[in-house]
């Protein structure tokens, strides 16, 4: 019994120091996704992202560090989804700074830019209208072969905004494939919520994160 007992403890004792192990390494990650993003300048350029990113971040380090009572290691599923949440948020302040406010990406500059009424994959008129315009160019340039990727903002769930994004691109290539440009020369991609273009303080913003970019492939 007392072998038993023993052998209990130390299990115990081991599931608890690779349970902190884990915990660190996940705060660690998050901790660097939030100081990158402030590296490149999200508390000015993004300060909604960078503030729920800093929040999720903070609530997490408090959820891991009550070891000794029942609040932080009861809810594992809690301090995981904070922080998961910090990095999400971090990231996407991260790419938006880099997209608006000056620092380096290497991503390169969409060809057109299709936009959406909110949570809608419907091309509205002036969309179609963009569209249209492009099915000319592609016509006149045959050799020319696009991404076509899709794209939400971020009221809605992480689920809902992807499921939203892939609608939106098999839209936007559905019209482009009926007015005669090949399968071939496209390729489909959906990024959610993850690649927002502009802040979303205000509804403005939010219009712009809903759309499809068109870049060269």
């Amino acid at each position: 019994m007392k072998y038993l007992i023993l052998a209990v403890a130390v299990l115990s004792l081991g599931a608890c120091s690779t349970h902190t192990t884990i915990d660190s390494a996940e705060l660690a990650e998050a901790r660097l996704a939030v100081a990158a993003a402030k590296t490149a300048g999200a508390e000015s350029c993004t300060p909604k992202l960078q503030a729920e990113a800093v929040a999720s971040l903070y609530m997490a380090a408090h959820e891991s560090s009550e070891t000794s009572g029942s609040e932080g290691r009861d809810h594992p599923d809690e301090r995981e989804r904070l922080i998961n949440r910090a990095i999400t948020k971090a990231r996407q302040a991260l790419e938006l700074s880099r997209l608006n406010c000056g620092v380096p990406t290497a991503a390169g500059p969409a060809l057109s830019r299709i936009h959406f009424d909110n949570n809608s994959s419907w091309l509205n008129r002036s969309s179609a209208a963009a569209l249209k315009q492009l099915v000319v160019t592609l016509k006149q340039q045959p050799d020319l072969q696009l991404v076509v990727a899709g794209h939400a903002s971020s009221p809605e769930s992480e689920k809902y905004n992807m499921w939203l994004s892939q609608r939106r691109t098999k839209r936007v290539l559905n019209y482009l494939l009926t007015h005669g440009i090949s399968a071939d020369r496209l390729v489909a991609e959906a990024y959610g919520e993850s690649r927002l273009l502009a802040d979303e303080s205000s509804d403005d913003g939010e219009a712009k994160n809903r759309r499809v970019e068109l870049s060269i492939r």
